[in-house]
């Protein structure tokens, strides 16, 4: 094929891949082959409680994977009556006929929730399970009585059976949905309710007609989460409270960390290097979820004289800097307590014992301001290390993420996705110089599955070693940016939607700028005014980049971020 007419259509499918579009909501009601899509989290769940004695059937719902191990979640009475466990659990997957995995039942359960955990090894049934993506949850403040819902199960040895009819919710609370059957009967016992959307409102406990029951999909996730879990059922609504809340207790603990090295080091205390750089390699990440700008290679923030101990104040300070920029002071106390907690735990088995009482005194004061009583944290106080993830779990129950602080953290990673993503493609057209930055082209890989990650998305993440390759990872690329765009609208806003669209045609527009036809400079234009003006931005600095598009690309970038911060 000539190169010239091959490079047209390339540039052809990116400037169509980020043009406007809407997306159509998933049908549920009334499909055959398209229920699989919804089934795929429901899993088929066989027990043998001993030789002589009986079995049971049901299902359960797989809501993450950690390592090489899948978790699926499941009534309590399917693999526990009373005090006896089933001796042998055979899990099936719809998208794995005729093969059979076998489920080792994790310590913790809730009686008063019918829950249980199950662990499977995904190796035992070749499933890579990086792979797997996990459902949506529905959002709970949009549940009403009278919504059609669907219980998915395995109903008498009926695998995966989706009752051509929906029933309706009769009643709501706090941890359970009822609803009204005529459908349910043995072999629903924890599978899954969905709504008329395919999104996850609750876990089935009874498998009774007329009225049943099911643990709510939300109080599901949050149990699930207390445990320790990641869970990978996905709701905006309090996915990213959770996420960001779990960031910012892991900074704290890596902010202290980090001070307490520096200062050892102050004082000529040797802690090894291989320590030190542990610590920035974890830090680096949590900076940037949070895209706060300190370099742990520079002179400190607060001091023109390097030193250890000036660091570690100059990454404390730039923290807290950050952190008071959003609404209230909910955030920056909590981040005060988890810190607070930490240089407590980190420093218990060293401090003298006037330095631990003011650690100590530091602890509860903190923990007042976000509620938290010195009774709560008396297990803790006495035992950190065995305890250590009771100041989490505690302040997670008493503390909500501000709105601001979510929606700043989904826009910084949705505008940087666009970059990154754009850069990406136009990579996979130019492979050859891929193979002579091999170190840039991990750091882009990494980068990009980090920003993913955050959206729950997956791409084809490699690296061309041709030109037929490198077409054809850019052609399936491209016509992924265009469906990722539009979960990002329906998910997180225009805003989010708008970012990743500037930010993509941005980037591509200077990389292609050279092998642009008029109709596609056109269209690439059209997509980066449009999508400008839509943030905020004025016409001049629009105008000021487009006329140079090279020299005036960072001042470009930076506007547009001052949009998305603030």
């Amino acid at each position: 094929m000539n190169s010239k007419i091959q490079s047209r259509r390339i540039l052809l499918l990116l400037a169509s891949s980020l043009s406007v579009f809407v997306t159509m909501p998933q049908r549920l009601m009334g499909q055959d082959e398209h229920d699989k899509p919804l089934t795929g989290n429901v899993v088929l769940i066989q027990c043998d409680f001993g030789a002589n004695a009986y079995q049971t059937f049901g299902a359960g719902i797989l809501f993450g994977s950690s390592g090489d191990n899948l978790y699926v979640a499941t009534a309590n009475h399917l693999v526990r009556r009373g005090e006896e466990m089933a001796k042998v659990i055979r899990v099936h997957f719809w998208f794995l006929p005729g093969e059979v995995a076998f489920g080792i039942l994790e310590n913790r359960n809730d009686l008063s929730l019918d829950l249980a955990v199950l662990k499977i090894s995904a190796a035992s049934v070749d499933i890579d399970a990086s792979r797997l993506r996990a459902g949506r949850i529905a959002d709970p403040n949009t549940l009403r009585r009278g919504d059609l819902v669907l219980p998915v199960g395995h109903p008498n040895g009926r695998e995966w059976f989706v009752p051509p009819t929906p029933d309706k919710i009769s009643e709501l609370d706090t941890s359970f949905v009822r609803f009204q059957t005529s459908v349910l009967m043995a072999g629903h016992s924890g599978g899954a309710l969905f709504n008329a959307g395919g999104e996850l409102v609750g876990m089935i406990s009874s498998d009774r007609q007329p009225e049943a029951y099911a643990l709510r999909a939300d109080r599901l996730w949050r149990q699930l989460s207390s445990w320790g879990y990641r869970v990978s059922l996905w709701n905006p609504a309090f996915r990213d409270d959770y996420d960001i809340f779990n960031h910012l207790f892991d900074l704290s603990y890596l902010v202290a960390a980090y001070s307490v090295v520096q200062s050892a080091e102050s004082r000529g205390e040797a802690v090894g290097p291989a320590l030190g750089i542990h610590l920035e390699s974890r830090l680096r990440p949590e900076l940037s979820y949070f895209k706060i700008p300190f370099d742990l290679n520079s002179v400190a923030a607060t001091t023109r004289q390097p030193t250890p101990r000036s660091r570690g104040q100059g990454l404390l300070d730039s923290v807290r800097l950050y952190l008071k920029t959003f609404e209230g002071q909910s955030v920056a106390n909590v981040f005060e307590f988890a810190l607070a907690c930490n240089v407590y735990r980190l420093g218990n088995a060293k401090f003298l014992p006037d330095q631990q009482l003011i650690a100590r005194e530091k602890l509860l004061d903190t923990a007042r301001k976000i509620g938290i009583t010195k009774e709560h944290l008396e297990p803790f106080i006495s035992s950190p290390d065995a305890n250590d993830d009771l100041p989490r779990s505690e302040a997670r129950s008493n503390v909500h993420v501000p709105p601001n602080l979510k929606a700043t953290i989904i826009r910084t990673n949705a505008f940087d996705l666009g970059f990154d993503l754009a850069t990406y493609i136009q990579f996979s057209i130019r492979y050859k110089a891929l193979v002579k930055e091999p170190s840039l082209n991990s750091r882009l890989l990494s980068d990009l599955e980090a920003h993913l990650s955050y959206f729950n998305e997956t791409f084809p993440l490699t690296t061309p070693t041709n030109d037929e390759e490198a077409t054809q990872l850019f052609t399936t690329t491209s016509a992924r940016v265009k469906e990722l765009i539009g979960r990002l609208r329906a998910n997180y806003g225009e805003e989010a939607a708008q970012l990743c669209r500037v930010a993509s045609a941005s980037v591509s527009y200077i990389a292609l700028r050279s092998q642009l036809t008029q109709d596609l400079e056109s269209q690439l234009l059209t997509i980066i005014k449009d999508s400008a003006m839509a943030l905020g931005m004025d016409a001049q600095s629009i105008s000021t980049f487009l006329d140079s598009p090279v020299a005036r690309f960072e001042t470009f970038r930076e506007k547009i971020k001052a949009v998305v911060l603030f």
